[in-house]
């Protein structure tokens, strides 16, 4: 009986022909959903603390300012949808279509680039939390707070 470790058994498949390639493409398939999961991850925490701050100003009897913060909730939940559901940055071995390398490692900078544009939306989430006890204020930085989601999403839009 053999008591091949993983770690020897993954060593003798990367002697095969063409394995190891097909490995790491894998495992930078593996990486890039798990990249997605946490933006799209990070993306429902700033709509769970939004949704915090809609329950305040319903408590409070602040209802007219809440459905544009109802809207943004919707599109935050729209874009998290898509970023945790979006199509892989890899191809699978047997799929007709490939990607190659320069193309999985530009996916991989563009996705970088997203981290960007959450740390973009938790600033304007900040500031609107900061600010929500004033009504022009509260207004000004939905505004804010809502171009950006748009820019967010019009940018991962560009990641096909």
């Amino acid at each position: 009986m053999s008591t091949a470790t993983p770690n020897s058994l993954y060593q003798t498949l990367l002697k095969i022909p063409g394995v190891g390639g097909y490995l790491a493409r894998e495992e930078r398939r593996d990486i890039d959903k798990a990249y997605r999961e946490t933006l799209a991850n990070q993306l429902h925490e700033i709509k769970s603390t939004l949704g915090r701050v809609i329950r305040e100003l319903t408590e409070s009897g602040r209802l007219f300012e809440v459905k544009p913060l109802d809207r943004l909730s919707g599109k935050l939940d729209k874009l998290e949808s898509r970023i945790r559901f979006a199509v892989y940055g890899y191809s699978g071995f047997f799929d007709l279509v490939k990607i190659d390398e320069k193309q999985l490692d530009n996916i991989h900078r563009f996705d970088r680039a997203l981290a960007e544009n959450i740390e973009e939306l938790n600033i304007k989430l900040n500031l609107l939390l900061k600010e929500q006890s004033n009504k022009e204020s509260l207004k000004e930085n939905t505004n804010t707070l809502e171009a950006a989601i748009d820019s967010f999403d019009l940018h991962f839009s560009q990641r096909h």
